[in-house]
């Protein structure tokens, strides 16, 4: 949405031609529509909503961003402004209260503390940011610009727009605007609502590089009117720590500088090579499994076939033995009509004739039932043996935050009683995970009523299905679930079903 809603800004146009081209030369189209974008980054966990109430008023709406222990978030000064109560609202929508304690407006940057929040603080970046590297800002704005209050005459310490809770967090990316330089501030071509101000800038690694700030000159006036920012302006990695070492607080730095997108192409290079391997195996087990149950399919089909064969023969034998009787019935009348003496005499030898061709109809019968009835077992099973399930993909990361992805296939989940093992010993485990925070076994996919459920098996790393964790009852999965496996966080596909 960024750079098409940009584009329609005419004192942006220069930049965003450049933003555009940029897009397209150099990054991958979904980029340029970040806020379309599925890889929800575990560090943005530490970014919250800041909410500024007079009274009981809902006065401004912001961002923010934990940056130390005890709930310390920094956070965007002009949007405090005359109000009296400070409420931050975590990633999880848990409401927490807050204080004070300190902001400056020179720098347009203010601290809070929510001693209640726990929420990891975002790990500070080695190096500042650089238009060399992919940067992205995450926080709590509206698509369109807020409602403008119907009734306001003049400044009165008030804002000219209805401010309003954003219900779920958004994401973007960034990009360095070097059309013009902000001393002091880095400048960035973005695009974001107004309740963007306060939000984090952070590196491809998820490392915080800066947060956003009001453009420089602005006046409280101006940024309290319904508007949609034009790029953004960001306090640098500097100033934030200098900002924060006068309060006495040390926010955490990181061990190692940000991987090059060269190095992160080999090690994606890599990954993709063990997944191209990995997908070659499955693909020729998948093979032999189709030739298996094509086999299966074929004796099956011999057998019904047969059975077919068997019902049409009992049914002519009835037929036949409908026949007899019907003969016997008309000797026996044509018999007793001609001399009822004799009939008399050789009662015994009819009525033991009458028997015998009972017994042989009800014979009849019985092997007639007992054909059909072998005829449902041969039906069963073959549409046990044609019977198929989607296959199913997980895609995401592992503990080292390199990609990952591997296929169940869905006959092999519907052939299995018990479903697959998830797990890192390929002794034990039918799906196997290689990282050290998945147990040897550690899940069991299986089919239940035609929907794929997951059950964990008192693995150490534990099994989540969108963040809540799965015990050994199970639950049912759906194409878009986030399953994570220990550390290693997946997101699933169930594909198309496939005919045999």
């Amino acid at each position: 949405m960024g750079v098409f809603y940009l584009a329609a800004r005419a004192r942006a146009k220069h930049k965003l031609g450049l933003f555009g081209l940029l897009c397209l030369l150099s990054l991958p189209f979904s980029w340029c529509l970040a806020d379309q974008a599925e890889n929800q980054s575990s560090w943005r966990t530490a970014v919250v909503q800041v909410l500024a109430y007079k009274g009981d008023e809902l006065y401004n709406q912001g961002s923010g961003v934990v940056v130390a222990d005890d709930g310390v978030i920094i956070t965007s000064a002009h949007l405090l402004e005359y109000a009296d109560k400070y409420v931050v609202l975590d990633s999880q929508g848990q409401e927490l209260q807050a204080v004070m304690v300190k902001a400056d407006a020179a720098s347009d940057m203010a601290v809070l503390r929510a001693a209640s929040l726990t929420s990891s603080p975002l790990i500070f970046s080695q190096a500042a940011a650089s238009d060399k590297g992919t940067l992205e800002v995450a926080g709590y704005w509206h698509k369109t610009e807020e409602t403008p209050r119907s009734t306001f005459f003049g400044f009165s310490n008030k804002p000219k727009f209805v401010a309003v809770i954003v219900p779920e967090l958004k994401w973007t990316k960034a990009l360095f605007d070097t059309s013009q330089e902000e001393t002091g501030y880095v400048k960035l071509v973005t695009a974001m609502g107004r309740g963007g101000y306060g939000a984090p800038l952070v590196n491809r690694c998820g490392q915080l590089s800066g947060v956003i700030r009001s453009k420089p000159g602005a006046t409280l006036k101006e940024l309290w009117r319904a508007h949609t920012p034009v790029g953004a302006t960001a306090v640098p990695l500097s100033r934030l720590e200098s900002f924060l070492a006068s309060l006495s607080i040390s926010p955490l730095k990181a061990d190692s500088p940000c991987l090059s997108v060269v190095e992160q192409q080999k090690l994606a290079e890599a990954a993709k090579q063990q997944e191209v391997e990995a997908a070659k195996k499955q693909a020729k087990e998948a093979e032999d499994a189709a030739k298996k149950a094509k086999a299966d399919a074929d004796k099956a089909k011999e057998d019904t076939q047969q059975e077919r064969q068997a019902r049409e023969d009992a049914e002519k034998e009835r037929e036949e033995i409908t026949t007899i009787v019907a003969d016997i019935n008309s000797n026996a009348e044509l018999i007793d009509s001609e001399n009822a003496h004799i009939k008399k005499q050789n009662q015994t030898l009819f009525w033991g004739a009458v028997a015998a061709i009972v017994i042989g109809v009800l014979i009849a019968v019985l092997l007639l039932i007992k054909r059909r009835k072998d005829l449902s077992v041969a039906s069963k099973a073959l549409l046990a043996a044609s019977a198929s399930f989607g296959d199913c993909r997980f895609e995401g990361r592992d503990s080292s935050n390199a990609p990952i992805a591997f296929l169940v296939l869905g006959k092999d989940l519907m052939q299995r009683q018990n479903g697959l093992v998830v797990g890192r010993n390929p002794e034990l485990a039918q799906v196997v995970i290689a990282d050290d925070t998945v147990s040897r076994q550690h899940a069991q996919l299986y089919i239940k009523e035609n929907y794929l459920h997951i059950k964990d098996l008192g693995s150490t790393g534990g099994t989540r299905v969108n963040g809540v964790a799965v015990s050994e009852e199970g639950a049912a999965l759906i194409t878009g679930d986030k399953v994570d496996f220990g550390q290693v966080q997946c997101t699933l596909t169930v594909l198309e079903r496939t005919k045999s």
